[in-house]
């Protein structure tokens, strides 16, 4: 009875450490999910559309500033936790200049002068909150940003509906900008004890260098999944794009699940052997194929009764497509990362977005919505197909002996 007892506490301690990271990850995603629903409401569909610009701008501007940074700084608090603190501020002071780059860049866009200043603020504290997220799952403190995470949630919405008659794009930035002003804060007062930021700059070419990898695995990942929504943005009008956007968003939601469970247990299974891998593995398909059905019919419902968009059988078997396959190669990319191989998988992420990009013109030019949609599923499956081939010829999970003990010593 004890040892059961005690399998039963790990069981639960793990299980509560997934939800709690599960949730805070989804709160943001669902106060996107909410507000577009409000703009569009109170507003319209081309309002919403124009917001998703902006938002696409700044993401891919943020991503550049993180640099890899996350994933990075996770393995090299694994190898030297003493030096946590050290590590990420000469992390954040490396990646620094990167900041100002993106914000010249964005003052070069040919948007309002207003919009421009408030993308600008927004990437700055973009760059310095995220910088706490490696912490934040590092020393597994998410049940605490959970309950900051809703807060800001209840906050972000209740603003919007007591501004509703006067909602317009540099609103709704400025919105952001006060929720991630209030995440920095919160994340600088919890972790002022472990790591703070201080000056001077220190440029520290090795962090870049060897943070390369991480932000193209990064950036490649995010190509992969938003490729299809950066092609309506240019080739479809605003109102389609605030529809894909809306779909997209579920679709993606539901797509980082994965991470979401995974995340937690980083360490573990940078420690897991090779029986464990591939059963671990194999039970993160079946889960993914299990949540994919109801998730999509999920995703039917509320786009028709929330959003009054009717969705075709069509739409709904794409959208199902799209979300099974990550569940397949998620776990995959961990153990190629875990014995560093991060080549392969930069490798994975070059090919299918080159292969991508005449896909996506094509498709969204002659079947516009369906296309874009049939084109993020036809990435999604070519990812699922070289990491397949790597399972069946390099190894992976449960492949060949030299991958095996490579596994297994790192």
């Amino acid at each position: 009875m004890p040892a059961n007892s005690s399998i039963y506490r790990k069981w639960i301690k793990r299980s509560a450490r997934v939800a709690n990271n599960s949730a805070r990850n989804i709160v943001p995603l669902l106060i996107n999910s909410i507000t577009s629903v409000l703009v569009i409401k109170f507003t319209s569909f081309s309002v919403w559309g124009v917001i998703v610009s902006y938002l696409i701008i700044s993401n891919l501007a943020a991503q550049l500033a993180a640099w890899g940074s996350k994933q990075q700084l996770i393995r090299e608090f694994s190898l030297e936790p003493s030096k946590i603190g050290v590590l990420w501020n000469a992390n954040l002071q490396s990646r620094f200049p990167l900041l100002l780059l993106v914000s010249i860049i964005i003052l070069l866009l040919n948007f309002p002068g207003e919009i421009r200043g408030l993308l600008v603020l927004l990437q700055f504290l973009l760059f310095f909150s995220r910088s706490y997220e490696v912490m934040i799952v590092y020393l597994k403190k998410m049940g605490f940003f959970l309950i900051c995470e809703t807060i800001l949630a209840i906050l972000f919405v209740g603003a919007i509906l007591l501004k509703h008659q006067s909602l317009s794009a540099s609103l709704i930035l400025f919105l952001f900008i006060c929720t991630e002003f209030f995440r920095l804060a919160v994340a600088a007062i919890y972790f002022r004890k472990s790591v703070h930021f201080y000056f001077p700059i220190r440029l520290d070419y090795k962090i870049l260098r060897d943070g390369l990898i991480f932000y193209c695995l990064g950036t490649l990942g995010m190509l992969q999944t938003r490729l299809d929504l950066y092609f309506v943005a240019i080739l479809l009008t605003k109102d389609e794009l605030a529809v894909y956007q809306v779909l997209l968003n579920f679709i993606i939601l539901t797509q980082a699940a994965t991470g979401y469970i995974i995340q937690p247990f980083l360490k573990e299974i940078y420690r897991m052997n090779r029986n464990l891998l591939s059963r671990f593995s194999q039970k993160f398909t079946l889960y993914g194929l299990i949540i994919a059905i109801p998730a999509t019919l999920s995703i039917g419902l509320i786009m028709e009764k929330i959003y009054g968009i009717s969705i075709s059988t069509t739409v709904l078997v794409l959208s199902f497509c799209y979300i099974v396959p990550i569940f397949y190669y998620t776990i995959r990319v961990y153990i190629l990362l875990k014995i560093k191989k991060e080549a392969l998988v930069l490798f994975t992420g070059i090919s299918v977005l080159i292969l991508s990009l005449p896909l996506n013109y094509y498709l969204i030019s002659i079947f516009r919505f369906t296309g874009a949609l049939s084109a993020g599923v036809a990435g999604e499956f070519l990812s699922l197909l070289f990491y397949y081939y790597f399972e069946r010829r390099v190894g992976l999970a449960g492949g060949s002996k030299k991958l095996i003990s490579q596994t297994e010593r790192g």
